[in-house]
């Protein structure tokens, strides 16, 4: 490797008081030797243990803001989901909740019925969400060394999210199979 130039120089300090210090002194004896003038720009950088830190938190928290944002578009998508699939079931069970409501069922009853259903497919879809998650955490964890941590909160929440954003999508669909009128459905 014929380089003319140093790509890093490892320095140790005594004390961590002497960091500052030892930085000061680095940047001044590299500029001095670069010839670089007050004013200019170094060509060079001087990185203590700090920055590495404030690097490494920075990093830390814009992968953490990254997987938020990319768990509320999944919730998202999942809460599309099982909207569509609900209206497509109120849709081809409109005969059967036309005969519900003729032979008295209530509004409350069916919108139960529908909630409950869409509460399942999330429950279903939340369970199986958090155990791919957690073999993935786990083998990512474990092929990089890094000590496996798992936050159980971290699961709950992310599993009651998933059956809230169920529930939540069941409204609609729920609501929908309500307005269905038994007469319509004769006429048909």
């Amino acid at each position: 490797m014929n380089k003319d130039f140093v790509n890093s120089i490892h320095v140790q300090v005594i004390n961590d008081k002497s960091i500052g210090e030892a930085k000061i002194e680095i940047e001044n004896i590299l500029r001095k030797r670069h010839k670089i003038k007050s004013g200019q720009k170094d060509d060079f950088t001087v990185i203590d243990l700090k920055d590495v830190m404030a690097l490494k938190a920075q990093a830390t928290s814009m992968i953490t803001v990254l997987g938020r944002i990319s768990a509320a578009i999944s919730f998202l998508i999942g809460g599309l989901g099982i909207l569509s699939i609900m209206i497509l079931i109120v849709n081809e069970r409109r005969v059967e909740i036309g005969i519900r409501r003729a032979i008295g069922s209530r509004k409350r009853d069916i919108i139960l019925q529908f909630l409950m259903e869409s509460s399942f497919i999330s429950f279903g879809g939340g369970l199986v969400g958090v155990i791919i998650g957690f073999i993935a955490s786990a083998v990512i964890f474990i092929t990089s060394d890094i000590p496996f941590t798992i936050s159980l909160t971290g699961l709950l929440l992310s599993f009651a999210a998933s059956v809230t954003v169920g529930i939540l999508a069941g409204i609609y669909p729920s609501k929908k199979a309500t307005m269905i009128q038994p007469v319509d459905i004769i006429r048909q």
